[in-house]
């Protein structure tokens, strides 16, 4: 999938924890050698496979707040269900 979207990096795993480490490494100029759970190509090569991160409690991740994204009020004053999907992840 990496050679196909030619893609440098891909998160095996949940992500949630791993994409904030990944982003304040890149912000940081550190290296993203080790950072479980990802996985990073080079010219056509992995050079990095870690094992999936998983999140042990997922109780623990803060829960979702879609008011911070939509206009909810645009729903409301239609009198309209608020209807978001969602999905931790992918097969």
């Amino acid at each position: 999938m990496l050679d196909y979207f030619d893609l440098e990096y891909a998160v095996r795993g949940d992500g949630e924890n791993v994409m904030l480490e990944f982003v304040k490494r890149i912000e940081n100029q550190q290296p993203l050698e080790g950072l479980e759970g990802l996985i990073i190509r080079r010219e056509k090569t992995i050079i990095q496979d870690n094992k999936p991160f998983r999140v042990q409690n997922l109780d623990s991740l803060p829960f979702p707040k879609p008011h911070r994204y939509l206009n909810l009020d645009q729903y409301r004053r239609f009198g309209s269900p608020i209807l978001i999907q969602t999905k931790r992840a992918a097969p």
